[in-house]
C-alpha cells in the first residue's frame, strides 16, 4: 500500500518517522489478500460462508509491517520516537474521536507529531464491500482537518491517505 501525505498548516517539517510510514505499508495488501483468500478458501470447503470484507487481516497486516519497521503499539494506533500514528478502518461517526485522540498525544502525551491515515473512498469499498461506504475516509478527514485546523492552526498533524 502507499501513503501520501497532506502537510499540516503552519511551517512543520516531516519528521524521520513519518518520512517511515510508507516502509511499514510495503506489501500490507499483498500479505492481507493472501491471508483472505486462504481464509475464505478453508471456509467455503468446510461448507462456510466466505467472509465479504478483508479488514481484519488488513489489520493484521498493518500491525506487522508496523511493528518490523520498530513503531510499538498496535490496533490501528502506533508510536516511534515523537510521532504518534493512527490508522484507522472504523466507522465514520469515530472520525471526531480519532482527532481529539491526536490532539490529546500532541498536547498532553508530547508527541511532537501525529499522522492520521485513512483510505481513499473508492479503496474503502474494496476493504468492505458491505461497509465501505460508511468507514473513515481520507475525504471526510480532510473536512474535518480544515475545521480543525480553522479552530487550532498549530496543531502538527498529518493526514495519510492510502492507496494501492
Amino acid at each position: 500500500m502507499k501513503v501520501d501525505f497532506r502537510e499540516p498548516t503552519g511551517s512543520f517539517v516531516q519528521s524521520e518517522e513519518i518520512k517511515s510510514i510508507p516502509l511499514a505499508l510495503i506489501g500490507v495488501w499483498e500479505t492481507a489478500m493472501a491471508q483472505f483468500e486462504a481464509s475464505n478458501y478453508v471456509k467455503v470447503t468446510h461448507g462456510k460462508k466466505p467472509a465479504l470484507g478483508i479488514q481484519g487481516q488488513l489489520n493484521d497486516a498493518i500491525d506487522f509491517g508496523f511493528n518490523a519497521q520498530g513503531w510499538s503499539g498496535g490496533d490501528g494506533r502506533y508510536a516511534k520516537g515523537r510521532t504518534w500514528v493512527r490508522v484507522s478502518f472504523r466507522h465514520s461517526m469515530s472520525l471526531g474521536s480519532d482527532f481529539l485522540d491526536a490532539q490529546r498525544q500532541i498536547i498532553l502525551e508530547d508527541f511532537e507529531q501525529v499522522a492520521l491515515i485513512y483510505a481513499h473512498q473508492h479503496l474503502l469499498k474494496q476493504i468492505s464491500q458491505k461497509d465501505g461506504g460508511s468507514l473513515c475516509s481520507f475525504e471526510r478527514a480532510a473536512l474535518l482537518l480544515y475545521d480543525v485546523e480553522t479552530i487550532s492552526p498549530s496543531l502538527p498533524i498529518w493526514l495519510g491517505r492510502l492507496s494501492l
